[in-house]
């Protein structure tokens, strides 16, 4: 019977109705909607003894009074509680001892009264009482629905998780999921970054399953093909950023086959992952403007020195014959991004545990394949070298670590390697004029002859010794 059901019994005293209950000593209880019991509609129908509602403030008064009457009265004596689901505190007293007292109705026959000192109860504690039963009913009657909705949604999905749950495929559904139209599943793998998730529809046609990676950033147009052409070569459906399959049903064999899907992807979709990341690296390179002009310039020929990293750091023209300031924190991030690298330095003290770009001075910058390929325009393939690059230019910065017995040394012909030929041959041209016809600095304070000394050097026009150069122009080799 539900709360409004008109099959049900009148309430006695507005609180529940009463059913028959031949297995109660009373031969009556409570009902409560859903009951299946057959109701109590008249006086008549009520067993033939003494029967009166007792109302108590607390439960445990209620069991306290119920233990003693059962002590001093005997058998004499029997109770039927309101519903230990509605957290009540009333019942049915029915004395054996006692001769009934039919009244006109119901509620006349079982008089409501207070529990410890049997005075009738007054209309307002009966009614705070209807109030509070009215509510514990409409809770008893979600919790039963919220019941059933969950064991249903359990039996529903019963085949799914008894296939999905190994070490490599797991489903579970949580204590209160009801009404679930699609099961969550997991495909296990090493970390949260390469962990793959899904979900299952089932519908009279069959079973769609769904899959996709946790991490997976948005892709360029050309690799977001090269993703979907790797779905479909496995057997599923690219649909946007997710893969789908369409099954009869759920069984073993489709769950593995879920799972080799998954794995079978996972490392060329983290190759691609990395390509992608690999064009969002040089893109950052590309925003700064400033240094794509000191990159393209050193494809020229025009090297980057600085005296200690993080100082100002110049570059210097070989057909203007004058230098410009590069700020130290664009060489840093030129450097942690991978496109410039160390190729000549002093250090900066007699005994260092690693060669960083703190412990060197005097450095003489050239551009890595990276850097020379920005400068070029060729952005693939600075993508292809970048993550290469940018490693390296980390280890010199003194944030990566592992490759403590890579002790690198300076070469200037490391510079040639970024340069063209020609370019390279009128650096040397431009710097033999220069010796030739202006006085040469010997000290490296400023930046103009950091940056004289570092085409120099990194072309073979001079050496440094003792933080003075050494000009060598007679026997210098034409590169």
């Amino acid at each position: 019977m539900s709360a409004s059901d008109d099959s049900e019994g009148p309430r006695l005293h507005g609180l529940l109705p009463l059913v028959r209950d031949d297995q109660s000593a009373v031969g009556i209880r409570f009902g409560l909607p859903g009951d299946e019991a057959e109701p109590i509609r008249t006086v008549a129908e009520l067993p033939d003894v003494s029967l009166v509602l007792r109302v108590f403030d607390y439960a445990t008064e209620m069991r306290g009074w119920q233990a003693a009457s059962r002590t001093h009265i005997g058998n004499a004596v029997a109770y039927s509680d309101a519903p230990a689901e509605l957290g009540l505190s009333f019942c049915i007293e029915a004395r054996f001892d006692i001769p009934s007292m039919p009244g006109d109705d119901i509620d006349a026959t079982i008089p409501a009264i207070d529990g410890l000192t049997g005075k009738p109860v007054t209309a307002e504690t009966i009614e705070k009482l209807r109030l509070s039963c009215s509510s514990s009913v409409g809770k008893h009657v979600t919790a039963v629905a919220d019941r059933k909705a969950r064991q249903a949604t359990k039996d529903f999905w019963a085949p799914e998780l008894a296939v999905m749950k190994g070490p490599k495929i797991h489903a579970h559904l949580s204590p209160f999921d009801q009404d679930v139209k699609a099961l969550k599943f997991e495909l296990a793998t090493r970390s949260y970054h390469h962990r793959w998730e899904g979900i299952v529809e089932k519908g009279e046609a069959g079973a769609t399953v769904t899959i996709w990676p946790v991490v997976m950033p948005r892709f360029d147009q050309d690799i977001q093909d090269a993703w979907r052409d790797l779905v479909r070569s496995a057997g599923w459906d690219p649909d946007e950023r997710v893969m789908k399959r369409r099954f009869a049903e759920i069984g073993q064999e489709q769950a593995d086959i879920i799972v080799a899907a998954a794995e079978s992807l996972e490392v060329p979709r983290r190759q691609l992952q990395e390509r992608q990341s690999a064009r969002e690296d040089v893109a950052k390179v590309l925003v700064d403007r400033d240094l794509v002009r000191v990159t393209t310039r050193m494809l020229r020929g025009c090297p980057v020195v600085c005296g200690i990293s993080g100082d100002p750091a110049s570059q210097w023209n070989t057909r203007s014959r004058r230098s410009s300031v590069v700020a130290g924190s664009r060489v840093r991030e030129a450097v942690r991004a991978g496109v410039i690298v160390p190729v000549w330095w002093q250090p900066r003290w007699k005994v260092v545990d690693r060669i960083t770009m703190n412990s060197i001075e005097t450095i003489v910058f050239a551009l890595t394949e990276t850097g020379a390929a920005i400068a070029r325009n060729d952005l693939e393939a600075a993508a292809r070298t970048i993550k290469r690059d940018a490693e390296v230019g980390r280890w010199w910065l003194g944030t990566l670590h592992g490759k403590d017995d890579w002790a690198p040394e300076p070469d200037p012909s490391e510079f040639a390697r970024f340069v063209p030929e020609e370019l390279l041959v009128e650096t040397a041209s431009a710097i033999d004029l220069a010796l030739e016809t202006e006085r040469f600095p010997r000290k490296l304070s400023e930046s103009g002859s950091l940056a004289f000394a570092a085409a120099c050097v990194a072309t073979g026009r001079a050496q440094v010794s003792d933080r003075a150069i050494v000009p060598q122009i007679a026997n210098a080799p034409r590169p």
